[in-house]
């Protein structure tokens, strides 16, 4: 009998490829060599991936870099504006706490509020402010008696009058005869920023009796508040 041949279809389960042959990589080299342009699009396609990824990968790293380096520069920012603001207000409260502890300030001023008529006394104390009014430091006076009614307003002619906040300050320093600071505020958006602080003028004795302590002397028991600024 003739000899029979059987053959699988091609890819089915279990059956190999069929293995490259050297007419196969022929035909392959002689396609390539008869289109190069179809080499050099593939070359040119592999290159401007490499390019883009490259790119992309420097982009993220230069991006990071100058995130950095401006979160540096706002912190940097951020803590000098801090420490600017701070001095600021330390200076201003030492500017207060001279006033509460400086007799001539407390004499001159209880002086006003005794004798509110006596155009000399008020010239004093007035001049005494302009004096400290000269470094630009000082915006207003308003000077209180016990009650927290307003008795002289510095400078001379500008009206002044206690908000909720000034009040509640001053009730305090009332109390406790230390410088309240009543916040910040401005009377216009280009005009400075002001700290208010309550300065009581603190005297020692009793009603009949009262005398103001020297200067940096402790506070004792019979000290109370006979006005403020």
């Amino acid at each position: 009998a003739p000899p029979c041949f059987f053959s699988a279809p091609a890819g089915r389960a279990g059956q190999n490829p069929p293995a490259t042959t050297p007419t196969t990589m022929r035909t392959m080299a002689t396609f390539i060599l008869r289109r190069p342009g179809s080499l050099l699009l593939a070359i040119g396609g592999v290159l401007m991936l490499a390019i883009a990824l490259t790119g992309y990968a420097h982009y993220r790293r230069q991006r990071a870099e100058a995130m950095a380096a401006a979160s540096d520069a706002l912190t940097a920012i951020a803590n000098l504006k801090v420490a600017q603001i701070s001095q600021w207000r330390a200076e201003r409260l030492a500017d207060a706490q001279y006033m509460r502890r400086t007799p001539y300030t407390t004499r001159r001023a209880l002086d006003v509020l005794r004798q509110p008529d006596a155009g000399t006394t008020r010239d004093m104390f007035v001049a005494w402010l302009d004096s400290i009014a000269m470094g630009g430091q000082l915006a207003q006076v308003l000077l209180c008696d016990t009650q927290l009614t307003v008795r002289l307003t510095y400078p001379l002619g500008s009206t002044g009058v206690l908000d909720s906040v000034a009040r509640r300050a001053a009730e305090t320093a009332r109390t406790n005869l230390q410088v309240i600071m009543t916040g910040l505020h401005r009377d216009g958006p280009t005009n400075p920023v002001h700290l208010g602080f309550v300065v009581p003028l603190v005297v020692r004795g009793t009603a009949s009796r009262e005398g103001v302590p020297p200067g940096g002397s402790p506070d004792t028991a019979t000290n109370h508040t006979a006005g403020l600024l």
